[in-house]
């Protein structure tokens, strides 16, 4: 996967599909089986921070970006 910017949203590109991030982070989620809340608690922030990182409404930071690929066992 690679990430580039795109008009101050991010993309992820994976083979050939493109998402936002947001919408990586999203289908992330859903096929790891966890909640919003439950990713929220493996990352110390609050759910509404995961929410608001889905819908594209606040850039992830650098840190918070690695601990997720931690998670996902992603590069």
């Amino acid at each position: 996967m690679r990430i580039v910017p795109k008009k101050e949203k991010f993309l992820a590109i994976n083979g050939g599909n493109i998402m936002t991030y947001g919408e990586k982070i999203y289908t992330l989620r859903e096929k790891n089986g966890l909640s919003q809340e439950e990713l929220a608690e493996k990352l110390e922030v609050s759910r509404q921070t995961i929410s608001n990182w889905e819908n594209d409404k606040v850039k992830i930071d650098i840190i918070k970006a690695k601990q997720l690929c931690d998670i996902f066992q992603i590069s």
